[in-house]
């Protein structure tokens, strides 16, 4: 785990090495992976051609998405995208651009094969008060040599996570000023300058 100058990290940390400092407690010496329960890792499984692509086009444009299997889903700047009725979305790619948003109406499982990227600005989160990260978990299959960004998940600057993420085989990069609420475990989990993490776990 990696904490860069300036993060600010509440919650209990559990590692084999560390860098930087938190403010929860700490655990060394993983034997085991991961320490919290989960349901068992989710792979997606997305349509294999173009007819599951969805993009929201640039600007306030506002559009929904009922659960089911896609491929890439690309949200262009500004716009929103929201998760209708709750259930399981399999998609391939999830790339949200700058100030984009996608929000959650009900607990919402989305299982990316292959990619998950928010850019500058962007959100991830509920889309009401009856929804909270805990409600939002994304199982993120790729590792990084194979993802379609930097890493498995590449969460860009001052960008806001609400949600739970598990990415068993990559790199999870929460990167500087980002705003992180949920659970996030991966085989490498990487919290940029000034960036806050808090907890709301869906893996009790």
């Amino acid at each position: 785990v990696g904490i860069t100058s300036g993060a600010h990290v509440s919650a209990a940390v559990y590692y084999n090495s560390l860098t930087g400092t938190t403010t929860g407690q700490e655990f060394q010496g993983l034997t085991e992976f991961p320490l919290v329960w989960t349901p068992g890792f989710q792979y997606g499984e997305p349509v294999a051609d173009a007819s599951g692509d969805i993009t929201v086009p640039n600007g306030s444009t506002t559009m929904t998405l009922a659960p089911g299997k896609y491929r890439d889903v690309l949200l262009q700047p500004h716009s929103t995208l929201t998760l209708i009725n709750g259930g399981v979305y399999h998609l391939r790619n999830l790339w949200a651009k700058s100030d984009s948003k996608l929000l959650a109406a009900a607990a919402s499982d989305l299982r990316v094969l292959g990619g998950l990227a928010l850019d500058n600005g962007s959100t991830i989160g509920p889309a009401n008060a009856s929804v909270t990260a805990k409600n939002i978990v994304f199982y993120v299959g790729t590792d990084d040599a194979h993802s379609s960004y930097s890493t498995a998940v590449n969460v860009s600057p001052k960008a806001f996570v609400s949600a739970n993420i598990f990415a068993e085989n990559g790199t999870i990069l929460l990167n500087q000023e980002t705003q992180a609420t949920g659970a996030f475990i991966g085989k490498k989990v990487v919290v940029g300058k000034y960036a806050r993490v808090s907890l709301n776990s869906a893996f009790n």
